[in-house]
């Protein structure tokens, strides 16, 4: 075997497990199968919400953000009264996903998610959870759901709905204008500290 052969089938194999595993650009995961788990996350909670089901959408809350946030329980029942739709189905435009790592061990996964839940009346939905933390289990879970009806959100259908996802408000949100104008994109991030749980 020649050397350019060597040199052309160690390219390949290369190239192959580049594809296969997935690429990093900088900060930025090209392939990830995370923004699939996320998506499954925002549409269990929906189907929750519809079936009026309030005790396991609220074990779906990291047991810390129930602790944080108090008036959880009276807030997922005014989620209740103000969507009291059946989806026709749930779109997850873009999700932002995050992977922490401290240097010595400790691993955390976060993100925020922005979707469409498909009705009669259009609704945009937004959340953000942890869904893996090895140093701190109470963390893994939802810690925030926005909703609000698509003809009260004045920056749709141009941008994604984030609500105040990106802030460190806990709880479900009804009715709240979006604080952020960027385009849905799906995307997992890697970075070396959190700034999620601050």
């Amino acid at each position: 075997m020649t050397r350019t052969q060597i040199i052309s089938i160690t390219l390949c194999a290369v190239i192959c497990l580049f594809v296969l595993t997935g690429c990093v650009y900088g900060r930025r995961l090209i392939y990830d199968t995370t923004s699939s788990k996320a998506a499954d996350i925002l549409k269990e909670a929906v189907s929750l919400i519809e079936a009026k089901d309030a005790e396991k959408l609220q074990q779906m809350f990291a047991v810390n953000a129930q602790i944080e946030q108090p008036n959880l329980e009276k807030q997922i029942q005014s989620l209740f009264a103000y969507y009291d739709r059946t989806s026709d189905s749930v779109e997850v435009g873009g999700s932002e996903i995050r992977r922490d790592y401290d240097g010595k061990g400790g691993k955390t996964m976060y993100g925020w998610l922005s979707g469409e839940i498909m009705s009669e009346t259009r609704y945009l939905i937004a959340a953000r959870v942890v869904m893996e933390d090895n140093r701190t289990p109470d963390n893994i879970g939802i810690w925030s759901i926005y909703i609000i009806r698509a003809e009260d959100e004045p920056d749709y259908p141009e941008f994604s709905y984030w609500g105040e996802v990106r802030t460190d408000k806990v709880g479900v949100y009804v009715g709240i204008k979006s604080l952020y104008n960027h385009r849905a994109e799906s995307s997992v991030d890697t970075a070396s500290t959190s700034d999620m749980l601050n």
